[in-house]
């Protein structure tokens, strides 16, 4: 099977080269002096496995989030054709740590996204300490990718590529003589720091149009309160405009990614990272005034689904209604029933997509899905402010 998953990689890489070309990519090609090596890239688009791969020849085994398997049928296909590591979204990483580290052993090369979640506002997110942890025991070298220009070519709140400049590169390399000699601590900062990308910084001096039909389409996943009037969820989408139902300010995202208002009067932040920012210390002040007030509603949503998932990963729905937020809990109430899950007992959350919420608690997985946008980051954000925790990207 190792040659046929060589000869798939091969393959793939060779019919993908043109496509991404022709879509704006370019890329640098770069050898490993190591024989086995862990590659770690930034987070930004759908397919930053396929540009990894294009700078590094070599077969590479990706870790890839097991949402992507549930589907019996392609999940079965990406399995028998590339074998990934799958890695649980909102669940423990333990299995998946295990898993790269008897892969590297075999000698195979692993590649994986270091922060495990794209980016909703073009910095690079937060990276594990676990990942200089892996690298350090793994003996293997280490090779940090970087991604440059792929947040605004396919934005995570986003439902639509666009067309524009990116690129990616090998930025370093670090031998497994050279990691013998430094501490988890100093591998954990060269990784953090070589994988450090701030979209917005790097548009500032290319300028780049990045053009799309409906460029801010989906846009209110990731900005949910008004900046103009306070409003939490007001915010909507269409085509390139984003409007306030509540005091119908109007922006439009432009084809450069930087917001600004129809109608030319001044707006108070003209990028989704500093509003994001802004939005975050403005939810954190929010949250506050919840305190020790359990019977108040922070925020709601109706339209969803609650699934179970299994160690099979599949997914059985159990209800379908609405999620509510309170300072101390979830609950998910379909009108009949309602399901309670306090905050203090939730062990691990996180997001998939735009609105794909996983959540673990007393040993079982959920997953909380809609056939409709809704804005999922807001409950994250605030489900880790609530349990006394920074939210971290």
């Amino acid at each position: 099977m190792r040659t046929f998953y060589k000869a798939f990689y091969a393959f793939i890489r060779f019919l993908i080269k043109p496509y991404f070309f022709l879509k704006g990519f370019t890329h640098s090609n770069y050898r490993p002096k190591s024989k086995t090596y862990i590659c770690l890239t930034n987070h930004t688009t759908n397919w930053d496995f396929f540009l990894a791969g294009l700078v590094l020849k070599r077969h590479m085994y990706f870790v890839a989030s097991d949402h992507i398997f549930r589907n019996p049928v392609t999940g079965s296909i990406i399995m028998a054709l590339a074998n990934p590591i799958p890695r649980k979204k909102g669940g423990s990483s333990d299995e998946t740590s295990n898993e790269i580290k008897k892969r590297l052993s075999e000698g195979f090369n692993v590649c994986m996204m270091a922060e495990g979640n794209r980016t909703f506002n073009g910095r690079t997110g937060f990276i594990s300490p676990k990942t200089a942890k892996i690298v350090k025991e793994s003996g293997a070298g280490l090779v940090n990718v970087v991604v440059r220009g792929g947040y605004f070519i396919n934005p995570r709140w986003g439902t639509k590529k666009r067309k524009g400049p990116y690129s990616a590169e090998a930025v370093n390399e670090y031998t497994p003589e050279r990691l013998a000699e430094m501490s988890e601590e100093e591998i954990y900062r060269c990784i953090c720091d070589d994988l450090m990308v701030d979209a917005y910084e790097d548009q500032a001096k290319l300028q780049a149009d990045y053009r799309c039909k409906n460029p801010a389409e989906c846009l209110e996943t990731a900005l949910f309160i008004c900046p103009e009037c306070g409003g939490i969820s007001t915010l909507k989408s269409s085509k390139d405009r984003l409007v306030c139902s509540s005091c119908s300010k109007e922006l439009i995202f432009t084809r450069k990614g930087y917001l600004k208002s129809s109608d030319g009067s001044p707006n108070r932040f003209s990028t989704v990272y500093d509003w994001s920012l802004w939005q975050e210390d403005e939810l954190k002040e929010r949250l506050k005034a919840y305190s020790g007030k359990p019977d108040e509603l922070i925020f709601t949503d109706s339209g969803l689904r609650l699934c179970s998932l299994n160690v099979k990963n599949s997914r059985t729905v159990l209800a379908t209604g609405s999620l509510s937020l309170y300072c101390d809990r979830l609950v998910f109430s379909d009108g009949d029933n309602s399901l309670v899950f306090p905050l203090d007992e939730i062990d691990k959350i996180s997001l998939a997509l735009r609105g794909k919420f996983f959540f673990t608690t007393h040993g079982n997985y959920y997953e909380i899905n809609s056939g409709h946008e809704y804005c999922a980051l807001k409950y994250l954000i605030s489900a880790r402010l609530l349990k006394g925790k920074e939210y971290r990207q």
